[in-house]
């Protein structure tokens, strides 16, 4: 795996998803230029995002709904859906598969971030959990020193 940080301004990002594993993986995507949304339901906390960034679609996924995305994210509670989005995905498009590391070919990692620096804690798609834990010790150990410097 070759880690990355990826310049989204300019790509459209389709997450197929309307959870909690799909909210936060969109809460992470804030620099995207258009972030197009594909669910039959959405958590409450989907409603009243930025429209003129993104699109939420209220159907079922279709082929089509990530013909012009860059980047996809399936995060569904369905494997059936989140196989075929994989398969309906194009060689040039990079795709997330929450339920499936092994049919990703990239992963989300924590990203903590500081005055001058961000630092990213990944286990390669092994575990959300322990990423996310580290990364919470971490930053108590930055505003521990940032806190012992002044």
């Amino acid at each position: 795996m070759y880690k990355v940080q990826l310049d989204l301004s300019d790509k459209t990002v389709a997450i197929i998803g309307g959870g909690k594993v799909a909210y936060r993986k969109y809460k992470g995507l804030t620099d995207c230029k258009h972030i197009k949304i594909i669910s039959p339901k959405f958590i409450p906390e989907f409603l009243g995002l930025d429209s003129n960034k993104t699109t939420l679609y209220e159907k079922v996924y279709e082929k089509s709904d990530i013909d012009d995305a860059d980047l996809i994210i399936t995060a569904t509670d369905d494997k059936n859906i989140n196989d075929q989005v994989v398969n309906d995905a194009s060689g040039r498009q990079l795709v997330n598969h929450t339920g499936d590391r092994s049919q990703s070919n990239f992963y989300n990692m924590k990203i903590v971030e500081c005055k001058n620096f961000t630092i990213s804690v990944s286990t390669d798609g092994e575990s959300c959990k322990k990423s996310q834990d580290f990364g919470k010790w971490l930053e108590q150990m930055i505003q521990k020193y940032e806190e012992e410097v002044r």
